[in-house]
């Protein structure tokens, strides 16, 4: 059994106490827990406390987590300055470029997910196009597809966004035919999808949502997975509200990263002590499959690489990245080096299965 302890603050409120439990062994195979980074803090929002990150010695495993971890009911402390989604959504330019670009995601789209934007004019009709040709190429897809979290086109389809924010990514759904649902922790950002875009958002977590058994074709987890302090249980109601044959669509950072590989203890992916578990291609299928649900396919995605090695870069350099604020526009040099760290890392994925991201495509057994 676990004993309790306490972490005191050191960079945020003085008078702010986490109350947490060690946690040495790994959840998945029960392996030993091997120390891979001390002293983390939270180089981000200012949270409280220092953390370690323990690594599964299994070598089939490797699964990785923040030790020690808050207590439940002491989580919400690790968020009292996170960033929190005001609503504001992006905005749309009309210049010919921005055009461009948009219908060229457009194409991508609906070469590879199936939705069917139409085209307003000859520059847009070029722009899909060129962008359904490109869509040939997996990173060219990721890249695009992540903005609808690489969920295909269903008319009539009943979909449920877990950690859906503000509903910036449900209105892309709802304007794609989806019935969409979502639940969100965040009570300012699931206020604002309420309350400003009129959507059908529960304040809370899966678990205390009470939806009804079967209900969802679709339910997408949208880096999510490493913030539960128990994965286990919030995947068997993700199983429960799916319907036999429904799927589960998910994102989280992955370990085997090339960012891991060169930043160690800075990677911006470890994000203590917010990132409870942190998983690979080799121990996902396994905490699916504890909850009853079937890996159909994964795989990793570099589409945020550049931004990763920005943010990792200045932690290495100074500590922080506050609010994940870097300078822009960065410098030609910086840009250059974002991109072609990017387009190598997007190379590698096929083969190395390096991308900072894993995605995963989910089924609930019929």
């Amino acid at each position: 059994m676990f004993s309790r302890m306490v972490c005191m603050p050191t960079i945020a409120d003085e008078t702010t106490t986490i109350e947490v439990v060690p946690h040495l062994t790994c959840y998945l195979c029960g392996g030993e827990g091997k120390v891979v980074c001390t002293e983390m803090r939270d180089r981000l929002y200012f949270a409280p406390g220092r953390w370690s990150i323990r690594e599964c010695m299994n070598p089939t495993c490797r699964l990785a987590w923040s030790d020690p971890q808050p207590v439940e009911k002491d989580l919400y402390k690790l968020y009292l300055t996170y960033y929190t989604h005001d609503g504001s959504g992006e905005h749309i330019r009309g210049d010919r470029w921005s055009r461009w670009c948009r219908a060229f995601g457009h194409g991508v789209v609906n070469a590879s997910l199936g939705y069917q934007y139409e085209s307003a004019g000859r520059l847009d009709t070029v722009a899909q196009l060129a962008g359904r040709l490109a869509g040939l190429l997996p990173q060219v897809r990721d890249l695009y597809s992540a903005n609808l979290y690489w969920v295909p086109r269903r008319t009539g389809g009943v979909m449920l966004d877990i950690g859906c924010g503000s509903g910036e990514a449900m209105l892309r759904f709802k304007a794609s035919g989806w019935q969409v649902r979502g639940v969100e922790p965040d009570a300012v950002a699931a206020a604002t999808a309420r309350e400003k875009r009129g959507l059908d958002v529960q304040t809370g977590t899966l678990e205390r949502a009470h939806f009804e058994d079967k209900t969802f074709d679709f339910v997408t987890m949208h880096h999510v997975l490493e913030h539960l302090p128990d994965v286990t249980r919030t995947l068997k109601q993700v199983y429960r509200v799916l319907k036999p044959g429904g799927r589960l669509i998910l994102a989280t950072p992955n370990t085997q990263s090339r960012g891991r590989r060169k930043f160690g203890p800075t990677w911006i992916g470890w994000e203590s002590p917010r990132h409870l578990s942190l998983f690979s291609k080799r121990n996902l299928p396994h905490a699916l499959e504890l909850a009853g649900l079937r890996m159909i396919k994964q795989w990793t995605c570099a589409r945020q690489a550049g931004w990763m090695l920005a943010i990792s870069d200045t932690i290495r350099k100074h500590g922080i990245a506050p609010d994940l604020k870097l300078p822009w526009p960065p410098p030609l040099s910086q840009r250059i080096r974002r991109a072609w760290y990017q387009y190598t890392e997007a190379a590698l994925c096929p083969m190395a299965s390096w991308g900072e991201e894993l995605v995963a495509i989910v089924e609930r057994p019929a």
